[in-house]
């Protein structure tokens, strides 16, 4: 855990610092907008695959033990190949949705010719992916780190070569370039890699069907938040995605301290435990361990509120990005700070119904969630603008972690 808290400081940090720098060159305007938005959608599969990999691989890696010689062999490249080709299926549809011209006419002319020439990045995080999920069933924590790649070689990009669109965009392939090399051999050095073969022969994926539908479902319907508030954002006047991507990126820095780092870290653990001393077991400490997050969740909360002006604009307060850029990012943060406890705790409550197997119960709480998230962004995005969307993402994970609370105690008396 100690490692891991230092992995994720790292890339949570590294990435603010991308938001910043990209702030300071291209400010809150067109362009960042249209980027935020581009990226925003090339990454949705990508995030969604690891997601729904992570929550029904891993539990199955860590308390199935099958006799068949040569099956976990079998299954990394398998896993691989399907990795690869949903990120080239994902690539190849979005490339062809720009030049059919049916994208959505919020992402505007600089969107449509971004998506396009990021579509690329769709299949290298889509293989890092499943690098990622295999390494984590392995207690392998070093691709937090690796994840940080492609914002260190965005960096340089932006800021020692000329910062035009081109360049954002070159820098952001490269970025992911280095980081799906740099991934693949840190998996060969853990015996985590193989080459790619297609199929489905191996015995590990007889119980990982048994839940990935279901998964998939939920995963699908809870990812659309990720989506549903830079499109909500660029219908209001001024538009304001990129202040919205700046607000969050330090909140999810925030994050990092807490719900991120305890959930990537206890949930091997929590697989283990459910395998060998049940359901009971898991929730008891689950439960423990929410109940501290949430109060840590306070805490980061209180200071950063009060600290929220100061932080902004020592961090983004340069060049392109003014003092009304400050403010405007400032009060959306405040108010996309409130969603931390109730996110750090929640976090936890999924990690143990997946490793328990309530597949079943995840997806009716994604579905709460995206239901809530559209209600919340509907009611409060005209009279705040992104700083109610940021909102609305506080009273999602409240109410998400009020059913994630009842549905656990439903787990440990059944």
């Amino acid at each position: 855990m100690s490692w891991l808290f230092v992995f994720l400081l790292i890339s949570k940090a590294v990435g603010a610092l991308k938001e910043v720098v990209v702030a300071w060159h291209f400010g809150a305007g067109e362009i960042a907008n249209a980027y935020v938005f581009a990226m925003a959608i090339v990454l949705w599969l990508p995030m969604l695959l690891q997601s729904v990999l992570t929550s029904v691989v891993v539990p199955v890696m860590m308390r199935t033990e099958l006799g068949k010689r040569g099956s976990k062999e079998l299954f990394t490249r398998e896993l691989a190949a399907f990795t690869a080709l949903v990120g080239m299926f994902w690539t190849g549809g979005l490339v062809a949705a720009a030049q059919l011209g049916v994208l959505p006419d919020e992402l505007g002319y600089f969107g449509r010719s971004m998506l396009e020439q990021l579509a690329v990045v769709g299949t290298l995080a889509a293989i890092g992916a499943g690098l990622a999920v295999r390494l984590l069933a392995k207690e392998r924590y070093g691709m937090h780190l690796i994840e940080s790649i492609p914002a260190l070689v965005l960096i340089p990009f932006v800021v020692l070569l000329a910062s035009g669109v081109d360049t954002l965009l070159l820098g952001t392939v490269a970025g992911y370039c280095a980081f799906l090399g740099v991934a693949i051999f840190y998996a060969r050095k853990h015996r985590v890699f193989a080459l790619p073969r297609l199929g489905f022969r191996s015995d590990y994926w007889l119980p990982i069907r048994r839940g990935l539908g279901v998964m998939i479902f939920s995963q699908v319907v809870m990812s659309l938040t990720n989506v549903i508030d830079p499109w909500m954002t660029a219908e209001l006047a001024g538009g304001d995605v990129a202040a919205l991507g700046y607000a969050n990126r330090v909140v999810s820095l925030l994050v990092t301290f807490g719900g991120s780092m305890v959930a990537s870290a206890i949930f091997p653990v929590l697989s283990d435990l459910s395998a060998r001393e049940g359901h009971a077991r898991v929730f008891k400490h689950a439960m423990l361990w929410a109940r501290w997050s949430f109060l840590a969740g306070l805490g980061v909360v209180l200071v950063g509120w009060f600290s929220a002006p100061h932080a902004i604009a020592f961090l983004f307060e340069r060049g392109a990005f003014r003092s009304d850029d400050t403010q405007l990012v400032s009060a959306i943060f405040q108010c996309g700070l409130l969603q931390v406890p109730a996110y750090m705790a929640g976090i936890i409550l999924v990690q143990a119904l997946a490793s328990t197997g309530h597949y079943r119960w995840i997806a009716i709480g994604a579905v709460l969630n995206v239901l809530v998230k559209l209600a919340a962004n509907t009611v409060l995005a005209p009279h705040y603008g992104a700083a109610g969307i940021a909102l609305g993402t506080t009273i999602m994970y409240s109410i998400s972690l009020i059913f994630l609370f009842i549905m656990s105690r439903r787990a440990v008396r059944s």
